[in-house]
């Protein structure tokens, strides 16, 4: 549980406690008049949540790391947060509870805009019915956001029940353990809860400037007819040096393959480079993933290379993290050169940004679902029936 308290929060805690008296305890914290007032710190005076947030903590130091973030989400969306993580296996099913309601600035005549702060350990076998905690203490008539940090959640028993409560989940795929494998259970998962949960990836979100850089090499008429003549792509994974996660390139390479039509056709893994063969609506197209090692020297960094028979754009960077250059040529001449801005977003920023969308990402839907069918055959032909 939290160990300060902040002079603007009133304040509540409780161990070893039944859901119910949770629940009860935050109407007190709101309902009692002025001269009642027990809380610690100031007495709230409006109520302004507009979304619900559950986060899933695996573990006390993720939940840690967390509160600084959650802190700074109140201003710009004041929600009802709800912290759980697992406590011990056995025993009775009771929660530790930690309910603050915090005040974020002035309003109107002086009056507080306030947050809600729930923190849960779950204990017993409570932590495997976590929707029986979860949903009793959710804001009624707001959208309810999940987000799951670090791990993959997809074969974790409270990933499906958290999952159906919600109406997006949101995950970071930069934190998987199996990329490949964990990519393709996600969209799996997407597919199977599109009907009611959207779902969407921080990686996406970091994956926007390096969109916008690709989009706009074919902005000039001279250039725009060679985006159909594409034969070959790569793109290179050296994170350590401003460059593409494995997971960031998986997912480019889907989008990529699903805006321009490339279907997979056959695959060669290897340690050091993934060959995706595709086929497109004129003829063949191969996408290559190319990983670096740590430590690797050199002054130059390629980031991205787009070819085809007339033309070649590319982007690459200084390995000292300059700024990254945009250049393409056609019919050998230079038509681009510019500098790109790709920043690298806070977590916070991240998660501002997805709190903020409350519908499908199609275009992310579709990335990810055609980079599951590059490195699982299987998913697409799951994909393909489910379709039909």
């Amino acid at each position: 549980m939290p160990a300060n308290i902040n002079a603007e929060e009133a304040v509540w805690e409780g161990n070893g406690v039944k859901v119910g008296a949770i629940e009860a305890q935050l109407q007190r914290l709101w309902n009692s008049p002025d001269g009642a007032w027990s809380g610690e710190g100031r007495r709230p005076d409006i109520r302004t949540s507009v979304l619900n947030l559950v986060i899933y903590a695996r573990d006390d130091d993720v939940a840690r790391q967390l509160s600084d973030d959650i802190d700074k989400l109140a201003g710009g969306h004041p929600s009802r947060t709800i912290m759980l993580s697992p406590g011990r296996p056995h025993g009775e099913d009771l929660v530790d509870a930690h309910v603050a309601i915090t005040t974020r600035g002035a309003y109107a005549e002086y009056k507080q805009v306030c947050a809600e702060q729930i923190v849960l350990k779950v204990h017993g076998q409570a932590a495997h019915h976590i929707d029986s905690v979860v949903l009793p203490l959710l804001a009624p008539d707001l959208p309810v956001f999940v987000w799951w940090p670090g791990e993959t959640p997809f074969r974790q028993h409270a990933f499906v029940q958290l999952r159906d409560a919600a109406n997006r989940f949101i995950v970071d795929s930069q934190d998987f353990a199996r990329d490949e494998m964990e990519l393709v259970e996600m969209a799996q998962a997407v597919r199977l809860a599109q009907d009611h949960c959207a779902f969407t990836d921080f990686n996406w979100s970091r994956l926007a400037p390096w969109r916008e850089a690709i989009a706009a090499f074919f902005n000039p008429p001279e250039s725009r007819p060679h985006l159909d003549t594409l034969t070959h792509v790569q793109l290179e994974c050296d994170p350590e040096h401003g460059g593409l996660s494995k997971p960031q390139a998986l997912l480019l390479a889907g989008w990529l393959a699903a805006r321009l039509g490339w279907r997979p056709t056959d695959r060669s893994l290897q340690s050091n480079k993934l060959r995706f063969n595709t086929t497109g609506p004129k003829h063949a197209v191969s996408l290559e993933l190319v990983f670096h090692e740590a430590g690797a020297k050199g002054r130059d960094v390629p980031l991205a290379k787009l070819n085809g028979p007339d033309a070649t754009f590319a982007l690459h960077r200084d390995r000292r993290r300059g700024p990254v250059s945009a250049t393409s040529h056609v019919n050998g001449q230079q038509v681009m050169s510019r500098r790109v801005d790709i920043a690298e977003p806070d977590t916070v920023q991240l998660l501002f940004g997805e709190l903020e969308t409350f519908h499908h990402i199609v275009r992310f839907e579709e990335a990810l679902d055609r980079a599951a069918a590059l490195l699982d055959p299987s998913h697409q032909r799951a994909r393909r029936s489910f379709v039909e």
